[in-house]
């Protein structure tokens, strides 16, 4: 089963719609602790909300931020102007080498090496 990481938003989206979650099914998905750290910690989360990510959450496996991803992510900073979050998202994508799944794509172009892919669009 080929594995891929989601961004905050596509957790997002993918509690809000069952086509999106149906096309990621096929997949082992992976999400940065930052990401959870991101759509949990959103100051306006109503509890039906947190209940629908907790559940998505189930499916999920974590992706530690060790040294290696700081540390890369260290780079993507220096590179352009990227928040801390999202450098160390596409920290994590290419440190594991795996493809990430994000709506804001232009956030990402910019970094080499990793593949970045929106699964919204048709």
């Amino acid at each position: 089963m080929d594995k891929v990481l989601l961004d905050s938003n596509i957790i997002i989206y993918a509690t809000r719609n069952k086509a999106l979650r149906n096309k990621l099914s096929s997949f082992r998905l992976l999400v940065s602790e930052i990401s959870r750290l991101e759509v949990f910690g959103y100051f306006n989360l109503e509890p039906d909300e947190e209940l629908a990510l907790e559940l998505f959450f189930k499916n999920i496996s974590p992706v530690n931020i060790s040294t290696a991803v700081i540390n890369e992510a260290i780079l993507i900073r220096k590179g352009k102007s990227i928040s801390t979050a999202d450098a160390i998202i596409a920290a994590s994508a290419k440190n594991f080498n795996i493809p990430l799944y994000t709506h804001n794509t232009k956030d990402f172009k910019h970094i080499k090496d990793i593949v970045v892919i929106d699964p919204l669009q048709k």
